[in-house]
């Protein structure tokens, strides 16, 4: 993670990570020793705090907390600090604050004060302020309600911070512009972007493109050649995997495309690259499968994770010998979880293998294994998931039972069908 403050070199980082992503808390524990930056900051917020806001307080305080606090603005990342004079400034900065200031940070501010306009433009366009907390009264007391009327006062500055700032302010400005335009309208107007000199931007552009954009294709590819850029190379994985087109076919200059992405240092890219290769490895692209197989044994095994459940499509006797492999113990358990749930998706062919991961010495594997003896719902899986219920972990007996509940209800509504079929 990128340190852009000293602020945070004192931070203790707690991450929970959980299936829909992940959320973490920052605990700033060191105390302001300088008295002066004490007062300094002390006064900043103050000027924040106030109506109208001060340029000036706001320049002080994204100088001091750097660009981390202000990536997070409306996430579920948490930032705690022990110091109270921090803790006033970070609450005055991440607070409601109003358009007319908002517009004013974006056409006179420095380059981070436009940032932090932009993050807060997209913060404040939740729909808190139609909830009765403290926070959306605020938004509607101070004027920073981002409606129609709001919208129409930031077009043009946030227009001008897409022509003139930097590209990370301009990939910002992209996607707020966007998120104020019709669905037609947006459409012509992110074309302009796609190949756009700054590669940050050109990646917003392609994030904010239509679903199945036939225009988007080609460009894709050329990014795809010709760019090294982390960000527009996990913009396009995503377009090839958003965009799964009925026809999975590659031609043999698209295929070596994807296989020099593989090779990509950053294993952010090569996860990415994992979710595209999902569409197009199946049975009918054998060449498609064996460049997710060498990615599902990458050096990193979150990649070989996301590889190895990128082969859900993959259904032939080859794939589903190297998942038994990858499902051997000696394997990390995040890599075994992954080839159990493909195995699983296989389907009743593997009911062996689900059976034994039933009895697994880990307790992850076993409280997995129980999702997929239902899904599989043989004779022999379901005794098995039965026996699950006396399983000696709490966690694993209360998946096995409320998977047991639904292979019930499920073999009941397949009885009534097949009675109304009857009759």
């Amino acid at each position: 993670m990128r340190i852009c403050s000293p602020v945070l070199l004192a931070i203790v980082l707690a991450v929970v990570t959980t299936g829909a992503g992940a959320s973490g808390v920052y605990h700033d524990l060191g105390p302001i020793q300088d008295e002066k930056l004490r007062q300094k900051l002390a006064a900043a917020a103050a000027g924040l705090e106030k109506q109208p806001e001060d340029l000036a307080s706001l320049e002080t305080l994204v100088a001091f907390f750097g660009c981390e606090p202000l990536e997070h603005l409306g996430t579920s990342v948490v930032y705690v600090y022990d110091d109270e004079t921090k803790k006033r400034a970070y609450a005055a900065l991440v607070d409601a604050h109003s358009i007319a200031f908002l517009c004013e940070a974006l056409t006179k501010g420095s380059d981070l004060a436009a940032e932090w306009a932009l993050r807060l433009i997209a913060h404040q366009s939740r729909n808190d302020a139609c909830r009765d907390t403290p926070y959306g009264k605020r938004l509607r007391d101070g004027d920073g309600v981002v409606n129609g009327n709001a919208i129409a006062r930031l077009r043009e500055p946030v227009l001008g911070a897409l022509k003139s700032r930097p590209p990370r302010v301009r990939a910002l400005a992209l996607r707020g512009h966007l998120s104020f335009l019709p669905a037609e309208e947006s459409r012509t107007f992110v074309r302009g972007y796609v190949e756009d000199k700054d590669e940050l931007v050109a990646a917003a552009a392609i994030s904010g493109c239509g679903y199945r954009d036939a225009f988007l294709w080609p460009v894709l590819w050329r990014h795809l050649r010709t760019s090294k850029n982390e960000e527009l190379l996990k913009a396009c994985c995503s377009r090839l995997w958003l965009d799964d087109r009925e026809d999975p076919g590659v031609t043999s200059e698209q295929q070596a495309i994807l296989e020099q992405v593989a090779l990509h240092p950053d294993k952010t890219v090569r996860e990415s690259l994992t979710l595209a290769l999902s569409n197009y490895a199946v049975p009918a692209c054998p060449k498609m499968i064996a460049l997710l197989m060498k990615l599902a044994e990458d050096k990193e095994e979150y990649v070989r994770y996301s590889a190895i459940r990128s082969l859900r499509n993959a259904k032939t006797p080859e794939v589903n010998k190297k998942l038994l492999e990858f499902f051997d113990e000696s394997q990390p358990e995040q890599v075994r979880s992954a080839a159990l749930e493909i195995l699983g998706t296989f389907g009743e062919a593997n009911v062996t293998t689900v059976i034994a991961a039933s009895r697994d010495k880990r307790p992850n594997i076993r409280s997995d294994a129980a999702y997929w003896l239902r899904q599989i719902a043989t004779p022999e899986a379901l005794t098995a998931l039965e026996a699950m219920l006396h399983d000696p972990d709490k966690n694993v007996r209360s998946r096995a039972a409320t998977e047991w509940d639904w292979a019930q209800k499920e073999k009941e509504w397949r009885r009534k069908r097949k009675e109304e079929q009857a009759r």
